[in-house]
């Protein structure tokens, strides 16, 4: 998974792996952080991005909290342009 995602993705690295079986996520992490659990991985100051690989019963629910802690840090963000509400250009709308 390391390999992938340096490969595919240019200047990117791999911060963290979750998984239930937590042999499994320490192969696959290669070195990286090994998360207790999902949300702490999604939540963390060190992840950017996410790569979901999870059943169909999960998958849902953890693209959720994906978009939901994606909008907590566009809101902190300094990237948005002057007198531009945070939520104007980061928060989804999920209907």
């Amino acid at each position: 998974m390391r390999d992938l995602v340096g490969r595919e993705i240019p200047g990117a690295h791999m911060a963290g792996v979750f998984d239930a079986d937590a042999a499994r996520a320490q192969t696959a992490a290669a070195g990286a952080t090994v998360f207790p659990d999902p949300n702490s991985l999604i939540a963390s100051d060190r992840v950017g991005a996410v790569i979901i690989a999870s059943p169909d019963a999960t998958h849902a629910e953890l693209a959720l909290a994906c978009l939901e802690a994606a909008s907590r840090s566009c809101a902190k963000s300094r990237w948005l342009p002057p007198r531009q509400k945070p939520g104007k250009w980061c928060r989804p709308k999920l209907h």
